[in-house]
């Protein structure tokens, strides 16, 4: 799943390549190739192309580094319960800044 602006619009490096999401199911598929390839190769490291790019969208285009998918919604809600957000791309759109011990509704 691509990494989702506020609007829930998918994100592109230039417009071409995907941006995932490493909230979404992807991410156990990319740690299971990873498993497959250090338990059948001796390796000693692995490159991950594309990994990161959301930050450097963000440092030199200025685009959100953070995804507003129902993914991310709910590995959210998981980690931080007591700043539960029923829809992440509303707050985001408000301006309403969610930290750990304030309440993210209006």
């Amino acid at each position: 799943m691509d990494l989702q602006n506020e609007e829930g619009v998918p994100q592109r490096f230039y417009g071409k390549w995907h941006i995932m999401c490493m909230d979404s199911p992807y991410r156990q598929y990319v740690l299971a190739m990873m498993d497959e390839v250090f338990s059948r190769y001796e390796a000693d490291e692995l490159f991950l192309d594309i990994f990161g790019i959301q930050f450097y969208m963000y440092y030199q285009h200025g685009l959100s580094p953070f995804c507003f998918c129902q993914h991310t919604e709910k590995a959210w809600n998981t980690e931080f319960p007591e700043t539960r957000i029923a829809k992440a791309s509303r707050h985001a759109k408000d301006g309403i800044a969610v930290s750990a011990g304030n309440s993210a509704e209006p």
